[in-house]
């Protein structure tokens, strides 16, 4: 009970981490509407393409900073249609780096394409079964 306490606090940290970190990338007299850029699939994603789409729409609110901060390795795997799993690196402009482990829906006919279901840091983040081990 106390690990699932834990690692509930800790998704909901990591989601909010996540979540106001691809927020700031955007510049203050840029909105986030005029900066989003629209991929149109005909059918759901497949793993590789929907780790390109959330490294991707994460990544261009960094694009007008020398030493911004972007998403690396990210590694996705599709268990069900629009459902996937997906480990990445978030790597900070002084080349430091944090493993975050995710679960996730695509939702294109939702505000946002991508909707996290579930997320929290891990210890390694190399590949998604090594993101998965560290788990604690």
């Amino acid at each position: 009970m106390k690990l699932a306490a834990g690692f509930a606090a800790v998704a909901a940290a990591s989601f909010a981490a996540v979540y106001f970190g691809v927020s700031s990338f955007a510049t203050a007299g840029q909105s986030a509407e005029a900066a989003t850029a629209y991929v149109v699939h005909t059918a759901t994603p497949t793993a590789a393409e929907f780790a390109s789409d959330l490294a991707g729409t994460a990544n261009q609110y960094g694009t007008e900073h020398a030493a911004a901060t972007h998403l690396a390795r990210t590694h996705c795997v599709q268990p069900a249609a629009g459902r996937y799993m997906c480990s990445f690196a978030v790597v900070h402009g002084d080349g430091s780096t944090e493993c975050h482990l995710i679960q996730a829906r695509w939702t294109p006919r939702a505000e946002s394409t991508i909707t996290v279901t579930l997320s929290g840091r891990v210890a390694r983040c190399s590949s998604l079964r090594e993101a998965i081990e560290s788990v604690d």
